[in-house]
């Protein structure tokens, strides 16, 4: 059964599910809601803190990106939580290669790039995308 919230899959990885398959599993659940109000209730619960600040940050950056494009609230308070941002930037799944890092640098999407954290620039597509 897939994760009906974003914390609910934080909850998982915290419990040892590997990050990847935890929240492809909840951006399935995400992307499959008909209701853009069901997909707000599905973000609005603080997902509990990891020990590492860079998955805290990516995580928020997930959430602020799925409002501003699939839900029609405001985003809760938690999203905005300065301690959901990283004093260096951060390149998730990237060696060292320079070119690769200055790409994902521009193509970061903002939601991301103003948290430090620098990925593609749709970073949370899948099959079931909806497309604006």
């Amino acid at each position: 059964m897939r994760p009906s919230t974003l914390a609910e899959a934080c909850r998982r990885i915290r419990a040892g599910q590997p990050f990847d398959k935890a929240i492809g599993d909840f951006l399935q659940a995400f992307y499959a809601e008909p209701s853009p109000a069901a997909r707000s209730a599905m973000l609005a619960e603080e997902p509990p803190r990891f020990d590492d600040p860079r998955l805290d940050a990516l995580i928020g950056g997930t959430a602020e990106y799925l409002f501003k494009r699939h839900a029609p609230d405001s985003p809760p308070p938690w999203i905005g939580d300065p301690s959901r941002t990283l004093d260096l930037p951060f390149f998730p799944n990237v060696g060292d290669d320079p070119g690769l890092r200055e790409y994902l640098t521009f193509a970061s999407p903002a939601e991301f790039k103003s948290r430090n954290v620098m990925v593609d620039d749709e970073p949370l597509r899948r099959a079931n995308t909806p497309r604006p």
